[in-house]
């Protein structure tokens, strides 16, 4: 069976030796349609603003849209910054580990 940790090794990046270190997000808010969002080039924004310390001690983010059948879309990967303002994290995606959601 493919795990999700194994989707990311053609790409270098080893979840299984970083688990520690990995945040996943499923993203869901129902104040914003963060499908159009994230086409639109938003949502790298309002993916940064996040209350409390939601990315502490982490350094990646795997990063889904989330959908209400319990059910998610990747959208990336991205490096984890220093907190830069209160509720406020720098997120640069990863190399080569995009994708377009546009369903």
């Amino acid at each position: 069976m493919l795990m999700l940790e194994h989707l990311f090794q053609p790409f270098g990046l080893d979840l299984i030796a970083n688990a520690k270190r990995v945040k996943l997000a499923r993203h869901m808010d129902s104040r914003w349609d963060l499908r159009r969002l994230y086409r639109d080039g938003g949502f790298d924004v309002y993916q940064a603003f996040q209350g409390g310390e939601v990315f502490k001690n982490a350094d990646i983010l795997v990063s889904f849209l989330g959908r209400l059948d319990r059910q998610a879309v990747f959208v990336g990967v991205y490096e984890i910054g220093q907190l830069s303002a209160p509720g406020t994290v720098p997120l640069a995606y990863l190399q080569g580990i995009r994708v377009s959601v546009e369903r």
